[in-house]
């Protein structure tokens, strides 16, 4: 499960005034849901485009967020909580990785701690949805 400020993607209607389309959170969550992997997301994003036009930015951060939720699923992600001040990432109890790489990657950042047994806790500014979900991706990929 992935949490972000609700700001950034919680909306029951997304719509984009003077083209009169209107983006139902609950539909496109619905087919996000039966996205697979990267192929199904990019059709799915053309579907949507196609449907309603360029999508406005809670559309965007739908999919960006599903994008990173199957990058972090397959190693053992259990929850990611995200604010401008923080990230924390909590894994299964025994994640799929190499947790060699973990301890690695905490020795190279001065920001990085562990938060308990399963956490990973990254102290740093991230402002905006896109900075965190770039970060996010950084530290997911480096654990692959």
């Amino acid at each position: 499960m992935i949490q972000t400020p609700a700001s950034a993607t919680h909306h029951h209607h997304v719509s984009e005034a003077g083209r009169g389309c209107h983006l139902v959170d609950h539909e496109a969550k619905r087919q996000l849901a039966s996205c697979s992997d990267e192929d199904d997301l990019v059709r799915l994003q053309e579907e949507l485009v196609d449907r309603y036009g360029k999508l406005p930015d809670a559309g965007k951060a739908l999919i960006d967020t599903h994008r990173l939720r199957l990058l972090a699923e397959p190693l053992g992600v259990k929850k990611i909580d995200a604010s401008g001040d923080a990230i924390a990432i909590t894994f299964v109890p025994e994640p799929s990785f190499d947790t060699a790489r973990l301890i690695a990657l905490m020795q190279r950042s001065r920001t990085m701690r562990l938060a308990g047994p399963n956490r990973l806790r990254i102290d740093e500014k991230t402002p905006t949805l896109e900075a965190r979900l770039g970060r996010l991706r950084e530290v997911l990929r480096a654990l692959r």
